[in-house]
């Protein structure tokens, strides 16, 4: 496996956290699955996903819960 540019994950399944030494190392067709939860992540779905994550803490720094009305 090579190192790949996805922003990191901190090494844990980004669906139940569990810890993996090996998800923020994944290669263009390198796959890896969860023990615990069985989710299959592959370096487009990590990048994917970290780059919600990045947007999601950004549109709660800006527009918190609390200041939307229904």
């Amino acid at each position: 496996m090579t190192t790949s540019p996805l922003a990191p994950t901190h090494g844990v399944c980004l669906l139940c956290k569990t810890p993996s030494p090996t998800i923020d190392t994944l290669g263009p067709d390198d796959e890896w699955r969860c023990p615990r939860c069985g989710q299959l992540w592959t370096a487009a779905r990590v990048k994917g996903a970290a780059a919600y994550a990045a947007w999601s803490a950004e549109y709660d720094r800006v527009a918190p819960l609390a200041a939307v009305t229904l």
